[in-house]
């Protein structure tokens, strides 16, 4: 590359992907061309931050809690599913159904927890899902509770699903510095 306008150069050291020798040309440029080190390309660097930023990774220790709740969640649930209730002693039918009900919703958001631990660009979507599982909890325990159904302490059980939603929004926005 030749002759680099200070447009395309910008460009090549903003890019994911691109050659070595075009970004060493390109930050080249950047360094000695006179229009590019004068003061109105004072916004340059505000932009350059500004995109740093927006590709701000979460970090590893947030992505490791949320695989393990995550996937204690799912192993929690998985045999709900079926109306084995390890963690619950419950005879009636609404047990069963209610026991089944939670484990779906449990084992849903355990399994999206773990998809966005292992790939974080799945995040924004996740958030949806995983808020439509706490609202659906939310709405779920006030019945519960109020029809007697089940203690208040064991419902204390979901507060991993709003753990994991919680944790998928931080990882979809990452702390900017």
């Amino acid at each position: 590359m030749a002759s680099l306008t200070c447009q395309r150069a910008r460009e090549i050291v903003l890019m994911d992907l691109a050659p070595a020798d075009d970004v060493t040309a390109a930050r080249q440029h950047l360094l000695h061309c006179p229009l590019c080190a004068s003061e109105t390309a004072d916004d340059v660097d505000e932009h350059v931050m500004n995109e740093i930023n927006s590709r701000r990774k979460p970090s590893n220790l947030i992505l490791r809690i949320l695989f393990v709740v995550s996937a204690v969640q799912a192993l929690i649930a998985l045999p709900w599913i079926f109306g084995i209730a390890f963690l619950w002693i419950g005879d009636s039918e609404e047990s069963v159904a209610h026991i089944t009900r939670d484990g779906v919703i449990g084992f849903v958001i355990g399994l999206v927890g773990v998809a966005v631990a292992l790939r974080p660009a799945l995040a924004y979507f996740a958030i949806s899902v995983c808020a439509i599982q706490v609202l659906i909890q939310i709405a779920t325990i006030a019945f519960d509770v109020v029809d007697n159904d089940v203690s208040p302490t064991f419902e204390l059980l979901h507060l991993l699903a709003l753990f994991i939603l919680l944790l998928v929004i931080r990882v979809a926005f990452p702390r900017k510095r």
